[in-house]
């Protein structure tokens, strides 16, 4: 595309950023100044819960604080909904309402023939409409009661019908003036050999209008209706405004209907996007009949960034899932992915819906798999592993897959589920769950919250167990700091919003009161520090700074205190996370190592524990917080502790 930068920026000065960017993301109304052009939201780019994403309307440009994404109108279009350039100028001169500068005549011409067959389609659409509500058309009338097509869904799908008769469709567009040729071009009639007229190709069919992302119908699908039919369904043969493979069944429907947050459902076919609109899933789609393509995939990122696919249960079903799956893989994100929905064999949502209702289908749903899962199923299902060798093999699929992923930072992550699930398919893990009291036990001197798990019987009293014991204060006491900083700092709670939520908390006392934290949050900013503690302690039952003060050091922490700065708070929060996630790493390895000495150690457990060591050592070191930092911890505690002894804390006061 050949387009001028005068032409660009007269597009661009045309397009309100803002409410482009806004149908696709809920600005934070705390933080945007609309009256100003200064726009704050989410960043639909990666996850996150604050508002990091900014949109200058005023100047035309976007940038995000948290990924460093950033660019005008055409980028948002080509990052967001995976356009070229050229389809997203494509996509805003219709949307400001002005023409593409047309080059020679040969694109003139060209673009003239493809409205030719928009519209002769169009006048087909309403021929088989018209068909469907004559006398003949008992038959399909009786087969669309048969299979539960509402008249709702009739009109709202286009749904017509295609007379047995050999050439009344090709008779009826040649009465409203359009050439035998261009007839013949859009598909809808052929001509062979032996024949000197053109014929109907779809004969004795439901037809189903097919249309793109404008809402144009580009070509038609058609069911037999004869039970002897060579083919059950029919597609237009490839024009040059349809092509299979770039097309998603009801796409135009589905980007009209879809909501933030709501899913997007992938089927086989047009019945059942159908009974799933009539069963109150209007966003559901279906590639055409054909294996998914890349385009087809892209076109399901632009509306959901984690499609549901619920292909049919059978073989063939299962099969374009795995196809699906391995075409995926190369271009997963970490916001960017599919889910699998597993119906049972012999099934599809159609028949689940008749059958057993939408609660089942719901549930199938909400029960899809991550592609991870599902990966690993589809490579060990009904699959025997019980000898080195086939050990081996499992090792070179599941390598094989995960090279394909060529996001580094993902494939690693990937790698590391791998190997998680292998050690819980080839071993059995036996993990011992400590019933302790959250706040009387004695149990164990230096903790007094009840934790996750404790060490196995077999290695309770390893080297490997005593160095969880040693660092387990540790743990505690980041936990303790991460909580203690967020009720006494609210804004900085607010703005670690994300960060808060990923931590996974040992102590199962204090991921109650990060979770109730995070229940609280947003706060609006007229809410006091008290508040926001009453209310806290109000969800969990206790007074949770009482608890956490009981953290030998805790309390004298100077950056936790309510009169420290929200800078101090924020900076021993992100250091307290960063160790916590350090040690969690650490632990996570020398249980893997646990397990691995009784069934016999991999090549890379030293290395991976020597990594492990070293993260948390630099976490540590780099700390700017008195977290870590003694000397400067121990002068500041000294000084808060005199004031206390001046102060006569031990007197009771009458």
């Amino acid at each position: 595309m050949n387009i001028s930068k005068s032409f660009l920026e007269d597009l661009r000065s045309r397009i309100s950023l803002s409410d482009l960017i806004g149908e696709k993301v809920s600005w934070d109304e705390k933080k945007s100044r609309v009256g100003q052009g200064d726009f704050w939201a989410p960043c639909p780019f990666h996850d996150e819960k604050t508002a990091s994403f900014h949109v200058d309307a005023n100047k035309g440009f976007y940038y995000c604080f948290g990924c460093h994404v950033k660019g005008d109108c055409f980028t948002f279009l080509k990052e967001y909904d995976n356009l070229s350039f050229p389809e997203s100028v494509t996509v805003l001169a219709q949307r400001a309402g002005i023409k593409l500068p047309v080059g020679n005549k040969f694109q003139k011409e060209s673009e003239k023939n493809k409205e030719i067959l928009y519209e002769i389609n169009h006048v087909a659409s309403q021929f088989f409409v018209d068909q469907l509500n004559k006398t003949d058309a008992n038959g399909c009338q009786r087969y669309i009661k048969e299979r539960g097509i509402n008249k709702l869904s009739v009109t709202e799908f286009g749904i017509g019908f295609a007379p047995k008769s050999s050439n009344k469709l090709c008779s009826f567009l040649k009465n409203k003036g359009f050439e035998t040729t261009a007839i013949i071009e859009s598909g809808l009639c052929m001509i062979s050999e032996n024949d000197k007229e053109p014929f109907d190709r779809f004969r004795n069919r439901l037809m189903f209008p097919i249309k793109d992302e404008r809402n144009k119908i580009i070509a038609f699908g058609g069911r037999a209706l004869d039970v002897n039919a060579k083919a059950k369904y029919l597609n237009s043969p490839e024009t040059s405004i349809f092509s299979k493979g770039q097309i998603i069944y009801n796409y135009s429907n589905a980007r009209t209907n879809i909501k933030k947050g709501s899913a997007l459902l992938v089927v086989e076919g047009y019945m059942d996007v159908i009974a799933l609109f009539q069963a109150g899933f209007p966003n559901a789609v279906a590639p055409m009949g054909t294996a998914m393509t890349l385009a087809q995939l892209r076109l399901l990122w632009r509306l959901n960034r984690e499609p549901i696919i619920l292909l049919d249960g059978d073989k063939a079903g299962r099969n374009a899932t795995a196809s699906v799956l391995s075409l995926a893989l190369p271009f997963i994100e970490a916001n960017q992915s599919l889910r699998f929905g597993i119906l049972p064999v012999g099934q599809d949502p159609d028949d689940i819906l008749k059958s057993e209702g939408i609660e089942s289908l719901r549930t199938i749903m909400d029960g899809a798999l991550p592609l991870i899962d599902m990966l690993w199923n589809n490579l060990t299902e009904n699959h025997i592993y019980d000898s080195p060798e086939r050990k081996a093999s499992l090792d070179l699929k599941l390598n094989e897959q995960i090279k394909k992923i060529k996001n580094s930072h993902l494939r690693h992550y990937f790698s590391t589920a791998v190997k998680e699930k292998k050690q819980q398919f080839f071993y059995e893990f036996k993990s011992k769950s400590q019933d302790q009291s959250a706040y009387g036990s004695n149990r164990e001197k230096q903790s007094q919250f009840t934790t996750n798990s404790g060490p196995l019987i077999a290695t309770r009293h390893s080297k490997l167990s005593q160095k969880w014991n040693n660092i387990d204060i540790e743990v505690q006491f980041n936990e303790g700091v991460i909580l203690v900083g967020a009720m006494n700092h609210p804004t900085v709670a607010y703005e670690l919003e994300n960060e808060l939520s990923k931590v996974n908390f040992k102590y199962l006392d204090l991921k109650k009161i990060r979770d109730a934290i995070l229940e609280e949050i947003p706060i609006s900013e007229t809410t006091s520090t008290e508040e926001f503690q009453r209310r806290i302690n109000d969800i969990i039952k206790f007074n949770a700074l009482q608890i956490l003060y009981k953290i030998p050091h805790l309390e004298l922490h100077p950056y936790l205190l309510k009169t420290a700065g929200d800078t101090n708070a924020k900076i021993a929060i992100i250091d307290a996370i960063r160790n916590h996630n350090s040690i969690n790493q650490l632990n996570k390895e020398i249980e893997i190592a646990k397990n691995e000495i009784t069934h016999g150690a991999t090549e890379d457990l030293t290395s991976r524990i020597k990594n492990a060591n070293r993260t948390l050592r630099e976490s540590r070191k780099g700390s700017e917080s008195p977290v870590l930092n003694t000397d400067e911890m121990m002068k500041e505690s000294s000084e808060r502790l005199n004031l206390m002894i001046k102060g006569k804390i031990w007197l009771k006061k009458k």
